[in-house]
């Protein structure tokens, strides 16, 4: 019979280190990464260490169409797409796709496009330039992979919305995005809210509760915060730490990492701690890999790349009672580091034992 633990405070969450086997002594277990969840139904989202995306929807990407994100250049991008594109596009595959992959947290710049006359398709997701996909398409992909898993949750932040407009995104244009999110995942009844947010994740699936969802654009708890007239089915910014490390090289990514780690675990017990693995270009980066792409891969599936075994090296390393306070790693092209991922997600094994 298994036996599990629900543990809600972080001290009892930093006495399990005392009881954890050192790193490299995990449970030989199977994972499925498709359900992988199944396992932990009796831990809280925010304690898990869980997979993610960053900037989830930089993918097929269109180099004709710049986003509101870089509405500056919005005329001119498309003549720069050979520098640009390698340094946009951060993913390689759909929501679906990803959740397959493993992936529980994406990463969202939502950008309205003002040249689309149907209005379920002006909501893209962007990073320089467009998506070819759709807002909805993606959230349908996520609706239709939760209603073939019922056991799995999954983490949205929406980071930034960004329109065209000189003006930026209206109170009425965010709760309008607002509803279309809450109507595309399926319905308010199927959201994480604060008061909801340290239940196990099996009793909330129980309840088809599947969805966190953090609104992060606009702040928060001021009178022209979008989310806080939503807070019945949205988790507002302050439910979610996750700070840019602004480095382009791996040694300077794992120290920041490893140092958030250190400083934040235990204050983020009750909330998300995302670690973003992801390293950022200078623009000696862009314009090196212009000029020799013939001879060099210079771009963000190259960082990727490199980044890789450092960010292994910092989950291996990591003190279990850091951890057990629950992580999101955030890194870009998800689906070519199976070995990362399944690695995650192999240490709540560790974190949070079945049996």
């Amino acid at each position: 019979m298994k036996v599990r633990r629900n543990l809600s405070s972080a001290s009892e969450y930093s006495s399990l280190s005392k009881e954890m086997p050192e790193a490299g002594e995990e449970e030989d277990e199977h994972i499925n990464p498709s359900d992988w969840m199944a396992a932990f139904g009796h831990v809280p989202c925010p304690n898990l260490a869980i997979p993610g995306s960053h900037d989830s929807g930089a993918q097929n990407l269109n180099c004709c169409n710049t986003g509101p994100d870089w509405k500056q250049a919005r005329y001119f991008l498309p003549l720069g797409c050979c520098v640009v594109l390698p340094w946009s596009a951060a993913q390689g595959q759909s929501a679906g796709e990803l959740m397959e992959e493993g992936c529980r947290y994406f990463d969202l710049r939502v950008g309205i496009d003002d040249s689309v006359q149907n209005e379920e398709d002006e909501y893209k997701l962007c990073h320089g330039f467009f998506s070819r996909n759709t807002l909805r398409h993606f959230l349908d992909e996520i609706r239709m992979f939760l209603d073939e898993h019922a056991t799995e949750v999954v983490v949205l932040e929406v980071k930034t919305v960004h329109s065209f407009d000189d003006d930026g995104v209206s109170l009425e244009e965010h709760d309008n995005l607002i509803a279309f999110l809450e109507e595309h995942l399926g319905g308010k009844d199927k959201f994480v809210n604060e008061q909801n947010l340290m239940r196990p994740i099996g009793e909330l699936t129980a309840e088809g509760k599947q969805i966190y969802l953090v609104y992060a654009s606009g702040g928060c708890n001021h009178e022209k915060a979008p989310v806080d007239k939503h807070l019945d089915t949205l988790l507002n910014c302050l439910n979610l730490r996750s700070k840019w490390p602004k480095k382009c090289e791996p040694d300077g990514v794992c120290e920041f990492l490893t140092q958030e780690l250190c400083e934040q675990a235990d204050a983020c017990h009750n909330k998300f701690l995302v670690l973003q693995g992801v390293m950022t270009p200078e623009a000696k980066h862009m314009v090196f890999g212009t000029v020799c792409c013939l001879l060099f891969d210079h771009s963000l599936r190259n960082f990727a790349h490199r980044l890789e075994p450092a960010l292994q090296e910092v989950m291996e390393n990591c003190p279990v009672d850091q951890l057990a306070h629950g992580a999101i790693l955030m890194i870009d092209w998800l689906q070519d580091q199976p070995d990362l991922v399944s690695h995650v997600i192999g240490t709540n094994y560790k974190l949070h034992p079945t049996n």
